[in-house]
């Protein structure tokens, strides 16, 4: 053979090889990362709360495998009528209430206010815990929590209601209270004026007078006119007084 063709024969063959190299890189990548989809890899410190899978399942891309609960301090999600919202601000300290059988007590510090209300003319809030271990608070724990919200009028007029005795209305300050009519037995859908709150209670300025009976309870199953009894043992919890 003459050297051209000794040449090429040469030139072939280091194309070949070349192109041979090309491919097992692209198969070692492939295979690099198929291992690396073998491992999950949490996007933070924390434990595994919760698992959705079970071994050797075959699961779908975007599909919830693990809940994790991140380490470091707890916050509590509440809701804040929209009547007391102003007066709600971050950095704002108050208490949280475990609700468990210990009933433990922590300070607590707004953590986030929500801009848009949720269900119920409710916007959506967080608290930081403070100075409590993972040991005293669990994820999913229920918990009450207290703020000492300043009032605008310390001599205001009017009745102390709890939260749960409001349907709110669309209107600022505004929502209604089923009154209980005893000759009648029936209850009436009564529309207040609400301004403010002391304590955990609502401060209704109009729409009310001494010794009403309001529902506090089951509002969402009443209906303006309906028929009931009363449940005595609740009777003096439901009066305005």
């Amino acid at each position: 053979a003459s050297f051209q063709q000794r040449l090429d024969t040469r030139k072939y063959q280091y194309e070949a090889a070349k192109s041979g190299v090309t491919s097992a890189k692209a198969a070692l990548g492939l295979a690099q990362r198929n291992l690396r989809n073998t491992v999950l890899k949490s996007p933070y410190e924390g434990f595994i709360g919760k698992r959705f899978v079970q071994t050797n399942q075959e699961v779908k891309a975007g599909q919830i495998l693990f809940r994790i609960d991140q380490k470091g301090p707890m916050e509590v999600q509440f809701n804040i009528p929209e009547t007391l919202r102003p007066r709600v601000s971050l950095k704002m300290r108050g208490k949280v209430e475990l609700l468990d059988e210990k009933n433990r007590e922590f300070k607590c510090e707004v953590s986030y206010l929500g801009t848009a209300a949720s269900s119920g003319n409710a916007f959506p809030a967080k608290a930081l815990i403070l100075k409590a271990t993972d040991k005293e608070v669990k994820p999913g724990m229920s918990a009450a929590v207290t703020l000492p919200l300043p009032v605008k009028d310390k001599h205001i007029a009017g009745f102390l209601i709890p939260p749960q005795a409001i349907l709110w209305a669309r209107g600022k300050g505004e929502g209604y209270v089923f009154k209980y009519q005893p000759k009648t037995s029936t209850v009436k859908k009564v529309k207040v004026k609400l301004d403010g709150a002391q304590g955990n209670k609502l401060i209704v300025v109009s729409g009310l007078k001494e010794g009403d009976l309001i529902a506090t309870a089951g509002l969402a199953f009443l209906l303006d006119g309906m028929k009931v009894d009363l449940y005595e043992p609740s009777v003096d919890n439901g009066a305005a007084k």
